[in-house]
């Protein structure tokens, strides 16, 4: 006869204990929700509390395989691409609302860096509607 683990659904011999117990729950699915790398996480948690990486999963239940690897940007990212998602990234900023000066304290980004940012994605922006407009004119 064995019983079930009311936590994690493992089979247990009577009295037996079961591993996902001796795991901090709680922190476990902090430091996993947290981790850089998920997967390097629950080998860490394994190693840490003496577990199988089977127990760590089932006790992160849902929460396993929904938190994604954090991109780290790597050195030979090129400036212009940083520079795009920045100026993006601004963008979006101005357009919920806040002032040029706002979007660039909130990136920790220099005033006159956001606001060249701004002027560079403005002349692009009437370009556009000049194509549109001639565009429409010769159809």
């Amino acid at each position: 006869m064995f019983r079930v683990c009311d936590f994690c659904g493992a089979n247990l011999d009577p009295g037996e204990r079961c591993d996902c117990e001796k795991v901090d729950v709680e922190w476990a699915r902090t430091s996993y929700r947290q981790a850089k790398d998920p997967e390097e996480q629950v080998k860490i948690l394994a190693d840490l509390y003496l577990v199988s990486k089977e127990t760590i999963k089932k006790v992160l239940g849902d929460l396993y395989g929904t938190v994604q690897k954090q991109k780290r940007i790597s050195k030979k990212e090129n400036n212009a691409e940083k520079r795009a998602r920045l100026q993006a990234l601004l963008i979006s900023d101005i357009a919920c609302g806040m002032t040029v000066r706002e979007a660039a304290e909130h990136r920790g980004v220099p005033y006159n860096i956001a606001s060249n940012y701004t002027r560079e994605f403005r002349k692009e922006l009437k370009k556009v509607k000049v194509r549109h407009d001639l565009l429409e004119e010769l159809a």
